[in-house]
């Protein structure tokens, strides 16, 4: 992959729009050059099309989630400690990058990437969390858990539906508030204390 020049960068989140008010199916070419602000030769350089443009911006949008899961998953502590660490860092990720993460949601089966984006998720958040649920078992910070993968999977979609649903409903997102209360929901479970 080639470096991505800063006028993509620094449009994404204006082409993500374009993909969201108008949908995959209505989004022409053209619309994408003028919401970037380059010559049309200059996206063509970069991009085949919009399913192209489409796929980067997923991609992207990962690539963030990537960067904070990482982090997350390599902070000291105990592994409930990475895993409280981890919710917050996707619902910040959410909300750093708003319209990227609307487009990878809602667009998930557009231009055949549903495969290929399920594909590139899994080791992006399953497989670190599968790690830090396995460490929790051992550690005694978290209660082991019959299929971790499935665990893993319905994390993954707490986390995101309920950030998400806050964005597309035009909500204000408040992380910290939703982190608490994911955390205390997803680690604390909703058995009665003593």
């Amino acid at each position: 992959m080639r470096p991505q020049p800063a006028w993509l960068l620094n449009s994404a989140r204006s082409l993500a729009e374009v993909f969201i008010r108008k949908g995959f199916g209505a989004t022409r070419m053209d619309d994408l050059v003028a919401a970037s602000g380059v010559p049309r030769a200059t996206l063509y350089y970069h991009f085949r099309g919009k399913d192209a443009v489409l796929g980067w911006l997923m991609h992207s949008t990962i690539g963030h989630l990537e960067m904070a899961i990482k982090e997350a998953t390599t902070e000291p502590g105990t592994a409930r400690d990475r895993l409280d660490a981890v919710i917050r860092g996707v619902v910040q990720t959410v909300v750093e990058h708003p319209e990227a993460c609307r487009v990878l949601i809602g667009n998930l089966e557009q231009a055949g990437q549903l495969s290929e984006t399920v594909a590139e998720l899994f080791p992006v958040f399953h497989v670190p969390v599968i790690a830090v649920l396995e460490e929790g078992a051992a550690d005694g910070s978290l209660r082991s858990v019959g299929d971790p993968v499935a665990t893993a999977s319905a994390l993954f979609g707490a986390v995101i539906i309920a950030a998400l649903q806050a964005l597309v409903v035009g909500a204000e997102l408040e992380p910290e508030a939703m982190s608490d209360s994911l955390v205390n929901l997803l680690l604390g479970g909703l058995e009665p204390r003593p």
